[in-house]
């Protein structure tokens, strides 16, 4: 059944020691002496684990070696075209419980009431002197307004007389 090669063969059929070569042809060469060593030395492994981030690590550290922080800004933005996301928020459809991030975004807080500064005196008097000033203007300018939108156009068809 089994077949063997003939230098297989003579290595079994001979009763003395089987040669190097003979052995080596079946189990191999012998392991080497300095097969181990002191530190122990590892096959290098890859740092990053996909091509993302690998380019992502690369842009990181070019944007460090930048000086400026506009030139770090723009070069992180840079993918996007126009510079950053912007959120755009509409007056009308304010979420509830937004006031904290609100007063966040646009620098503001909230006072109640007045300062007492707007509270004076002196200012109450100077503004009756200028209402009083303006009101009688503001009521003729109205006046005419009024005037003016009520009163009829009429159509030249309807002059007599109106090429002449």
């Amino acid at each position: 059944m089994w077949r063997l090669t003939s230098s297989a063969a003579g290595v079994l059929r001979s009763s003395a020691r089987p040669r190097a070569s003979a052995s080596a042809c079946l189990h191999g060469l012998p392991p080497p002496k300095d097969e181990y060593s002191e530190v122990a030395e590892y096959p290098s492994l890859p740092t990053h684990r996909t091509q993302f981030e690998k380019e992502s690590a690369k842009l990181a550290n070019f944007i460090q070696g930048l000086r400026t922080v506009e030139e770090r800004l723009w070069y992180l933005n840079k993918p996007k075209h126009f510079g950053w996301h912007s959120i755009v928020m509409d007056a009308e459809k304010v979420p509830y419980g937004a006031r904290d991030f609100l007063q966040c975004v646009t620098r503001t807080h909230v006072v109640e009431g007045l300062p007492e500064r707007y509270r004076e005196e002196a200012l109450d008097s100077r503004a009756r002197q200028l209402a009083d000033l303006v009101a009688p203007r503001l009521e003729r300018a109205m006046r005419d307004q009024e005037l003016e939108e009520t009163e009829q156009d009429v159509a030249n068809d309807k002059i007599s007389m109106h090429e002449v």
